[in-house]
Parts: C-alpha cells; structure tokens; sequence
C-alpha cells in the first residue's frame, strides 16, 4: 500500500496507525512507538495540531511511551494533549478530565502524590458533572486517588 499510494496517503497512515496497534499488543512497544510517533507526525502535517484524529495519534504516542516506561516524553505528550483539549474543548469536558487523569497517573508512578491527588480530584470532579458518578471512567479515577 505505501509503496502504491505513498507514506503520507491517508488510507496508509491509517494502516500504519492499525500495524501499531497490533505492535502494541504484541507487546512489542518500541516498534509500536515509532509507528505511532509517525502516524502523530503525518496526522499533524495532514489535518493540523488540533484535529481530533492528530489528538487521538498523540493519546496512542504518550500511552505507548508510558507503557515503554520512557516517562518524560510521555508526561510530556500527554500535557500536550491536555493543553490542546482544554483549547478545543473546554475546561470541563469529559475528555480533558479523562487527559488530566492520565497526567495525574503520570504523577503518581514519579511519586509526586500531592500533585497526582489534585489532577485526580479535579478530573473526579469534571467527571462528576459531565459524566455522573456510576461512570466507569469515574469510578476508575476514584480507584486511582484511594491508591
């Protein structure tokens, strides 16, 4: 396909962005990682910074690389994302709470509990008023403070 269409051709990014995933699941994190930072890459020259697809490609990248316990790009990934939905979406919708929440869990693994409990309770809270409290994604963050 990429040889046909070319690496920038969506149907091939989206193909590429499918072989990371499945890179990911096999637990194969550091080829995962290079495809999803391409794919973050071609999505961000393709539709922009802040298009939810680029969003979505970033999530992937910071996720793969916390799994890949390289802890700063992805601490630094996931404040990206956060900034950019906060921007995009506001302050208090359910998917920058759920990005804060994945800051704060960040946090905690870096043991800096303090700043973990106010991302989480300030999530816990957005999550509250948008998603209610019987929300799984709620009841997860809710998990993560007690620990």
């Amino acid at each position: 396909q990429e040889a046909e269409l070319g690496p920038t051709d969506a149907a091939t990014v989206s193909t590429v962005q499918k072989l990371a995933s499945t890179l990911e699941q096999l637990g194969k994190m550091e080829e995962a990682q290079a495809l999803y930072r391409r794919v973050y890459i071609s999505y961000q020259s393709m539709f922009g910074q802040s298009h939810p697809i680029t969003v979505e490609a970033l999530d992937e990248l910071a996720h793969v690389s916390k799994a890949s316990n390289a802890m700063d790009e992805a601490e630094a990934l996931y404040k990206k994302s956060l900034e950019i939905k906060t921007r995009t979406l506001g302050a208090e919708h359910p998917s920058t709470a759920h990005a804060m929440q994945k800051l704060a869990v960040i946090d905690d693994i870096r043991c800096r509990y303090e700043d973990a409990k106010t991302k989480y309770q300030k999530a816990l809270d957005i999550m509250a008023a948008s998603l209610g409290r019987a929300h799984p994604l709620y009841t997860t963050t809710m998990e993560n403070l007690a620990l």
